[in-house]
């Protein structure tokens, strides 16, 4: 349903942002399939007159989002033990 996707708009695009340096391709997939996630979220929107409520969305976001890092931050650590993705992602 529209209120289940929506929040994985914003959650996909962090993601895509903070994978861009480590694997560019996969970055630019993820944030094609955003966009038209968020394309296809709009035009079901549109035919169905839904309404949303963003508030909500956020919060489950976040939530998202704080589990994917999580995911994130150990598996690259696993792989690349030496690296110290703050000065990786200031460069």
């Amino acid at each position: 349903s529209i209120p289940k996707l929506l929040p994985l708009i914003p959650m996909m695009r962090t993601v895509s942002a903070q994978l861009y340096t480590l694997l560019p391709v996969c970055s630019q997939n993820l944030s094609e399939l955003s966009v038209h996630l968020g394309s296809i979220i709009l035009d079901s929107a549109i035919l169905t007159e839904a309404r949303f409520d963003f508030s909500q969305s956020n919060m489950e976001s976040s939530s998202v989002l704080n589990e994917v890092k999580l995911m994130v931050d150990s598996k690259i650590n696993k792989q690349y033990p030496n690296l110290d993705f703050s000065k990786a992602c200031n460069t």
